[in-house]
C-alpha cells in the first residue's frame, strides 16, 4: 500500500532500526531513522512527519519525556510505541502521555505495518473531517460553512 508518508523510527539499536527501515520502506514509507530525542527534534523541523514509532530506553532523554514533547508540539501527529518495557504500569504511563498504540519487543513487522496503516488512515480520517469543518475569515469578517456558503459577521 504505497502512500509516500514520512515516518521516523527513534531505536537506539542500530540493527533494529535498519531492520525496521527496511520493511517500512518497502511498504512506501518515507522513513527517517533517529537514535534520540535531539536527533528526532532534528528530524522534526525539516520534514512533515506523520508518524513516529518511539522506543521507551534511550540514551539521554527516556522515551516518555519525547513523547510527551512530541504531542505538545504536534498534536496531530500518531505516536506508536515499541518497547521492551512490558508492565501494565508501563502501558499505562505511555497510553497517558499520547501513546496512539503500545506495543511490546519482540514486534512481528506484520504487526507494526498493520498498526501504522491503520493509524494513519485513522489520522486521515480525522484530518478530512477537521477540513470539513467551518472556516473563519477575521479580516473579511465571514464565516464559510462545510457546504461553502459564506455567513457575514459583525465584530460583536
Amino acid at each position: 500500500m504505497p502512500h509516500n508518508n514520512k515516518l521516523a523510527i527513534v531505536e537506539d539499536n542500530q540493527l533494529l532500526a535498519a531492520e525496521l527501515e527496511q520493511v517500512f520502506s518497502q511498504e512506501g514509507w518515507d522513513v527517517y531513522l533517529a537514535d534520540c530525542g535531539e536527533d528526532l527534534d532534528n528530524i522534526m523541523m525539516h520534514q512533515a512527519i506523520k508518524l513516529v514509532i518511539l522506543d521507551l530506553n534511550l540514551p539521554g532523554e527516556d522515551g516518555i519525556q519525547i513523547l510527551k514533547r512530541i504531542k505538545t508540539a504536534y498534536p496531530s501527529i500518531g505516536v506508536i510505541i515499541l518497547s521492551a518495557r512490558i508492565t501494565s504500569n508501563s502501558k499505562i504511563e505511555g497510553y497517558e502521555s499520547g501513546a496512539d498504540i503500545y506495543i511490546t519487543k519482540p514486534a512481528r513487522a506484520k504487526e507494526l505495518i498493520f498498526a501504522t496503516n491503520n493509524l494513519l488512515n485513522r489520522l486521515n480520517k480525522d484530518s478530512e473531517i477537521q477540513s470539513t469543518c467551518h472556516i473563519l475569515d477575521a479580516v473579511a469578517l465571514e464565516m464559510i460553512t462545510k457546504l461553502g456558503a459564506p455567513i457575514k459577521l459583525t465584530w460583536t
